[in-house]
């Protein structure tokens, strides 16, 4: 039956299903592309929440000595330079963020008793990947705002050597793409499993450390 022939109130009711189907599948969409920086996020509120925490506490314990403290500010400095720089930059950079911190919580359960290296190493490695990334990219802004013309002149060059600047420049963009998007995240995942390696590890040792955090969280809770 053509539209305009439907009685009113089923148009009615056609009209805010589809409504709603199209608003649905818009936060879909969103949560979809969204989902490398809220993994980020969350994983990082974990770290800070109760990690950092955690681990601040036993240091206190201990009389500061035997664990070397981590204090919340890194967590909170390596998100923050997280979230800048991969909000400049598209795929696959955000997803590779999400599996950076995710990895790290991971091998946050999977290791208790390498938590302080395991903290300290990934969350410097992450500050460090940031600011790469970010270096990277004032390059390549500087690299569009320049023309060949320009870079030779910047160097002293002038004539064939501009053809030169050119392909000098293509080679040093492809390789530090590389370096960014493959050699470098391989090197932090690489740390992980070097940290994990130290000790014997328990295959419940997740399992048993995720139930103490939500133990632990729910009698803070209760606490306050």
């Amino acid at each position: 039956m053509p539209w305009g022939e439907l009685p009113a109130w089923r148009r009615l009711i056609e009209s805010i299903l589809i409504y709603e189907a199209n608003g649905g599948l818009l936060i879909l969409y969103w949560l979809w592309g969204a989902a490398p920086l809220l993994i980020s996020l969350a994983s990082a509120a974990l770290c800070l929440m109760y990690f950092d925490r955690e681990l601040y506490r036993k240091t206190a314990l201990a009389g500061g000595r035997g664990t070397p403290m981590v204090p919340q500010w890194t967590t909170a400095v390596a998100i923050a330079l997280w979230l800048v720089a991969s909000l400049l930059y598209s795929s696959p950079v955000p997803q590779i963020g999400a599996l950076m911190w995710l990895g790290l919580l991971v091998a946050l359960l999977m290791a208790p008793h390498e938590r302080p290296g395991v903290m300290w190493r990934s969350k410097t490695y992450i500050i460090s990947y940031s600011l790469l990334l970010l270096a990277f990219r004032f390059y390549l802004w500087q690299v569009d705002q320049m023309t060949a013309t320009g870079w030779a002149a910047l160097l002293g060059s002038t004539g064939t050597a501009e053809q030169a600047v050119l392909q000098n420049r293509s080679m040093i963009t492809t390789v530090g793409l590389w370096l960014l998007w493959a050699v470098v995240p391989l090197g932090y995942f690489s740390l992980l499993f070097q940290r994990l390696t130290v000790t014997p590890m328990s295959l419940v040792s997740p399992l048993r450390s995720a139930s103490e955090i939500i133990r632990d969280l729910r009698t803070r809770r209760e606490a306050s």
